[in-house]
């Protein structure tokens, strides 16, 4: 089939291109897809974020976004329908849609069901997070006819097969471009280093505890947590209690391109999360010469790269880290290109 009009369903989308903190590894594939088919017309359908539904262009791609917030069945049905039309007029406007590719295993994968079997679309799911985990209605879409359903790495694919779900039909890991290396080479004064929002599913709290325990061995440890979120308040008392508040900088939220600097400082990007479908803050950190240290989850379980360590509890990950504050810093290394990622997805597309 010829691919002339893709259209992405995502819960949420940037509110304009100064917003590189929502889904950055969505708008560096759309990114990527346009560049490697700049005819390519492609459609963007937001059905919870930005939390309006005035339509706009985000460099030069439009983006409709469905305005539902958080609301819940059977509110969040009008928001559906809003989509749907959206759909049918970009199909009208610019072409018939050839592909509808929905991210994550909820109602933005129900809805281009709904639309492709309406319009003959091809239909792609890819699966973004913990709902492998998920025993709901979403779930029994797995298996249609007619639906190919995505994976972002052979961990996520397992949890999903562990959990009593269908296998998916692909894993296509998400990848990023290569680092420009800067003539002189960054400074790595931050040892420790926390990429993530401050939630229970990242555990900040043990990004603090693992810290202070590599401090007791490295009493000029230098930590830094780059985020945000309702644990904030918790993770700043607990640095005060393990005392090293001193030296656990946090930096709240950043634009992506201040947080993409803090990887290239950085020795260590540790990572405490026990459950990541994929993690893009582990690749690009690994670009950017930084090692990565983490449970064995996402893209890091299993992966042959000596930039990549992990352990599966926090007296391992002190160690570890401890480990490697001692040797030399390894070349950076990238395991997952972007070439390769739209490669697999236009090949899938049938493009």
């Amino acid at each position: 089939m010829s691919l002339n009009h893709l259209a992405i369903l995502t819960p949420g989308f940037a509110n304009g291109e100064e917003d590189t903190i929502c889904i950055p590894v969505l708008q560096d594939f759309i990114l990527g897809l346009r560049r490697r088919r700049p005819g390519l017309r492609i459609s963007i359908f937001a059905q919870r974020y930005p939390g309006h539904h005035r339509p706009y262009l985000w460099h030069g791609i439009p983006v409709h976004p469905a305005g539902g917030g958080t609301a819940r069945l059977p509110v969040s049905l009008a928001g559906g329908l809003r989509t749907l039309a959206a759909m049918h007029l970009a199909a009208r406007s610019d072409g018939p849609i050839d592909v509808v590719h929905a991210f994550w295993l909820g109602e933005c994968a129900a809805l281009a069901r709904f639309y492709g079997r309406l319009s003959g679309a091809r239909q792609v799911v890819t699966l973004m997070g913990q709902e492998v985990r998920h025993h709901d209605r979403y779930r029994r879409l797995l298996g249609r006819a007619g639906l190919i359903s995505v994976a972002v790495s052979p961990w996520q694919r397992a949890q999903l097969r562990e959990t009593g779900g269908p296998d998916v039909d692909l894993v296509i890991p998400w990848g990023v471009d290569p680092w420009p290396v800067p003539a002189v080479a960054p400074v790595r004064d931050i040892d420790l280093l926390f990429a993530g929002s401050l939630t229970a599913v990242k555990d900040p709290l043990a990004f603090v505890r693992v810290a202070a325990g590599v401090a007791r061995h490295h009493p000029g440890l230098k930590a830094r947590m780059i985020g945000d979120g309702p644990l904030l308040a918790g993770v700043r008392d607990a640095a005060m209690a393990a005392g090293i508040g001193d030296r656990l900088e946090l930096s709240g939220a950043l634009p992506r391109p201040l947080a993409l600097d803090a990887m290239a400082r950085a020795r260590i990007l540790l990572h405490t999360a026990e459950f990541e479908s994929f993690c893009m803050v582990m690749v690009e950190a690994r670009a950017r010469g930084a090692v990565v240290l983490s449970r064995p989850v996402g893209i890091a379980a299993g992966l042959s790269d000596p930039g990549f360590v992990t352990a599966a509890d926090e007296a391992g990950l002190i160690a570890a880290a401890c480990r490697i504050l001692s040797e030399p810093q390894p070349a950076p290394s990238l395991p997952c290109l972007m070439e390769r990622t739209l490669d697999d997805h236009l090949r899938l597309y049938g493009a």
